[in-house]
């Protein structure tokens, strides 16, 4: 497994009050995965991509994503 994917998996345990939270079917488990992913690949395209471009491409994937 990708060192980051772990990462986030780990991460996603626990929710935002510190209550965890269990593997799949859990929704709320599967919604911060799957937000700290996304999340992931908008630092990457702000931080890779000229500045022209980077808050077009990081503004399509948080629509499409309904990320904030």
């Amino acid at each position: 497994m990708n060192k980051k994917i772990k990462q986030f998996s780990e991460q996603a345990i626990h929710d935002d009050n510190g209550e965890t939270l269990h593997f799949l079917p859990n929704p709320r488990y599967i919604e911060k995965f799957s937000n700290l992913i996304i999340q992931e690949c908008i630092d990457v395209i702000m931080n890779n991509t000229d500045r022209h471009r980077k808050e077009y491409f990081a503004g399509l994937l948080k629509e499409h994503f309904g990320v904030e």
